[in-house]
């Protein structure tokens, strides 16, 4: 590795070149006040030598406090009607989230922790009414609430203020820990991070839901219908409503070739911190601190179980749902329209638009109208071939809620509120060669919330060079989709022992994930070809050059101002596209199930149950949103091989000779859930990039590599804690792919590389004692992963770290045993 001095640049005399600092060292003198000032809480700050050094943090824990009730009321003979209510708390006992990495592990500020209590509320009444002895109904409503109030676990300190940070506002982005992010090789750890932010929501769900239940004959039939109204309301606490985002890169330190091109694999992410040259920063200024998202949905049912002969059922169904699309209790909402023309960038289409009917809006509540057609069928068949041999097949066609109808993408927000929130956003405009801006001057004016401009975001014009990021929101991408089917025979052997084979699968569509190039902002990968033409400006003789390579590339605007790279976009007015509801992600499941039962005989129940399984997606992945296909491989929840085994024992000491010894030995009862599973894939090898604006890249296979990958014995072999811990999948395997291409490893299990398996015993001994009439005692010891085994993960995955391969954290509890007692009466 080898960093650079950015203010040698010279360019003047022929293809650019950079001066390296001596030792790779950043002089004390060139450090940013800012950054030293950032570094100064690590246990033992750099100094400019490049090194960082982190301490371990303390698992989380948490305190419960839980109150359930349940009444039922006999009205008459024919009338019953049922309450519940349910009602706890959640909360932190230490400001920690997670048990930490086992090697670099980062201290307060830095971590990526909050502060988080949980209050969860559910209520229900009930009321059944028999109308005939073979015709009832049930006719319920509910409530439920989740309350999450989450604070900064910094957000006291005044790190930016006392720092000197100026231009941020006012909030978690001018007083709580900045979010840190490094990238390019021996890239240290982020420092805080997403689930450090603090907000408060609240999600209401109200359900009313009515069967009716009537036998009739050989027909036994189940009419049902449910209404539900779901909320999604978010409030931002004192001093949130801001956040900050910076990212640092090796590129600003990185040298040039003799021919000028940017060497990518010089430079130090931390050398760019420590001079303060951001390569990308992103603010967020709400002006609008509490929104509430609105989810409406209907849907009935009608299930037949059909006794044919006595041999002979089918179940026989048909569901149909309509879910309405996400709306904001006062109609905050903005979103990209794709065919709005744009005046700020010459007409081009593409523009900001907002729900409601004031200035600028759409004159409607969502652009995406209501999800109808639905339909869910469902089939069952069941059929005894003999006496103690039945076979069984079902079909199943569901949908579920992600996207504009719900979930967790875009449920609290929708497509955003753009125009009521400013979200500027400062890039390097040269690829990563210079920086974005230095934070010792501060961050650069930008344009205050609420305003209603179908201009706003609009950049890379002659008059505002930098633009910002749009969401679009799909109106005709659907909910997912799940197709379910299985196979299976279940044989007595005996009247307590029955072994069953099935066969089960399952396809998904329209899941999340997946990508659409166009969508997303990228440009198309055919232009890759002009390699380090994409980072010049569009100026007419690099165009002329770009037209050379690939014909037909012209200004997309006449007041287009940016690089080659961003004229290519499919929206080059904007520096992203966010696409929430574009999910076209599909998986595919089957698998083999076997199960072994023996019911209780000589005071011995056991279940076994074996699943051979394979599961493929395409869920997932950063390379070009154009060629997703590519995307499709083993899933990374793939699990070849289960096994499962319970068992409950009744021990036989005890149950005769002397009084004293059958009340103290007899009555104990064992039991026990064992469980083995493989371990799953191991996810996309990461390399360094050099693409833009192009998706990412995964490394690629190293065709002159010979011998095996996996090294140094099982995961967690050796000192997996010391000065030089063994990594256990050999780097030289991979390489980062060339310029301008996107990596020839798959997303998961290159070579068939798995994390490790999992094997688990958990083991409880119960007795219950007979106080008196009506009273009982329950003595009962657990013990959680009896046999104390380790699993161990977070194997690192990026061939340009210095942790590939190496072990970072336990991925499993240790042993814990507990002991409780119990009085019912």
């Amino acid at each position: 590795m080898a960093v650079y001095d950015p203010q040698s640049t010279n360019c003047a005399a022929g293809p650019c070149t950079r001066q390296q600092f001596p030792g790779n060292v950043v002089p004390a003198n060139r450090i940013s006040p800012i950054s030293s000032y950032f570094q100064s809480f690590l246990p033992n700050p750099s100094n400019g030598n490049l090194q960082n050094n982190y301490l371990g943090v303390v698992p989380i824990g948490f305190s419960n406090n839980n109150t359930n009730n349940k009444v039922d009321v006999s009205l008459r003979d024919k009338h019953r009607l049922s309450f519940l209510f349910n009602h706890g708390k959640r909360s932190q006992a230490t400001p920690y989230r997670g048990g930490g990495n086992l090697q670099t592990s980062l201290p307060l500020p830095y971590t990526e922790t909050r502060l988080v209590e949980e209050v969860p509320t559910a209520t229900q009444a009930r009321y059944t009414y028999v109308i005939t002895p073979t015709l009832l109904t049930q006719l319920s409503a509910s409530f439920s609430r989740l309350w999450v109030p989450i604070i900064n676990a910094t957000i006291e300190g005044q790190y930016p203020l006392k720092a000197g940070f100026k231009g941020l506002p006012s909030g978690e982005a001018d007083s709580s820990f900045p979010e840190v992010a490094f990238a390019g090789p021996n890239a240290p750890l982020q420092w805080r991070g997403t689930d450090a932010r603090a907000f408060t929501e609240a999600l209401n769900t109200y359900t009313v839901q009515d069967n009716v239940q009537w036998v009739r004959g050989k027909h036994a039939l189940t009419i049902g219908f449910q209404a539900q109204r779901m909320q999604a309301n978010e409030f931002d606490r004192p001093h949130n409503g801001t956040i900050a985002q910076f990212s640092f890169s090796n590129t600003q330190t990185a040298g040039f070739n003799p021919a000028g091109a940017l060497l990518t694999n010089t430079g130090n992410s931390y050398a760019s911190f420590l001079l303060g040259l951001l390569n990308t920063n992103s603010i967020t200024e709400d002006y609008v601190l509490a929104t509430g998202g609105r989810f409406h949905s209907y849907s009935w049912w009608l299930q037949d179980d059909f006794k044919v002969t006595p041999r002979l059922t089918l179940n026989l169904g048909l569901r149909h749902d309509i879910m309405e699309p996400y709306k904001e209790k006062n109609d905050i909402l903005s979103f990209l329209n794709p065919d709005l023309p744009n005046p700020g960038a010459g007409g081009r289409r593409g523009a900001l638009q907002f729900a409601g009917n004031g200035e600028n809006s759409c004159k409607c509540r969502t652009p995406i109208g209501t999800k109808g057609k639905l339909f869910g069928p469902r089939l069952g068949i069941a059929y005894s071939l003999t006496p103690r041999t039945v076979i069984r097949a079902g079909y199943a066609l569901m949908y579920t809620r992600r996207g504009s109808v719900g979930g967790r993408d875009g449920a609290r927000n929708g497509t955003g509120r753009l125009g009521y929130t400013a979200s500027p956003s400062f890039t390097s405009l040269d690829g990563g060669i210079s920086p974005a801006y230095d934070w010792d001057d501060g961050v650069p004016r930008y344009q205050k919330a609420p305003f209603f401009d179908p201009t706003l975001n609009t950049g890379f014009t002659t008059s505002v060079a930098q633009g910002g990021s749009l969401t679009y929101g799909d109106p005709d991408t659907g909910p997912p989709r799940y197709q379910n089917w299985n196979l299976g025979l279940q044989h007595s052997l005996t009247s307590s022992l029955t072994l069953g084979a099935s066969y089960a699968g399952s396809n998904g569509h329209h899941l999340g994930g997946g990508g659409r190039g166009f969508w997303s902002n990228q440009i198309d990968p055919k232009y890759n070809a002009l390699g380090n033409v994409l980072r010049s400006n569009a100026t007419p003789a690099n165009i002329a050059a770009a037209n050379a390579i690939v014909p037909g590339i012209s200004l997309p605007f006449s007041n287009f101002a940016g690089t080659i790279g961003q004229l290519l976009r499919p929206f080059p007015q904007f520096s992203g596209v966010g696409d929430p509801y574009g999910n076209i992600g599909n998986s595919n499941y089957n698998s083999l199930q076997i199960t072994v039962q023996k019911r209780r005989a000589d005071g011995l129940t056991v279940n076994f149950n074996y699943t051979l399984s394979k599961q493929l997606d395409d869920t997932a992945g950063t390379r070009s949103a154009y060629n997703w296909v590519t995307e499709k491989t083993i899933g990374v929840n793939d699990q070849t091989h289960v096994w499962n085994t319970t068992f409950v024992y009744e021990l036989p000491f005890g149950k005769g000779g002397h009084a004293l010894v059958k009340a103290v030995a007899g009555g104990w009862r064992i039991s026990g859930i064992s469980t083995f599973r493989r371990g799953q894939p191991l996810g996309t090898i990461a390399a360094t990039c050099n693409l833009v604006n192009a998706g990412n890249c995964y490394a690629d296979y190293n065709r002159s590599f010979s011998g095996p990958v996996r090294i140094n014995g099982d995961y967690g072999t050796g000192d997996i804690l010391g000065t030089a811990p063994p990594s256990f999948i050999d780097s030289r395997a991979f390489a980062s792919p060339a310029a301008f291409t996107y990596g020839d490893t798959p997303r998961t299990m290159a070579f068939g590389l798995r994390q490790t398996y999992a094997f688990n015993q958990d083991l409880s001994l119960r007795r219950d004692f007979r106080i008196r009439e009506g009273w009982k005692l329950g003595i009962q010891a657990d013990a959680f992963n009896f046999f104390n085994n380790v699993r161990f993960g977070g194997i690192g995955a990026n061939i340009t770290n210095a942790n590939f391969g190496r072990v970072s954290s336990q991925t499993n509890t240790p042993r814990v045993v507990q002991f409780n007692a119990r009085v019912e009466f």
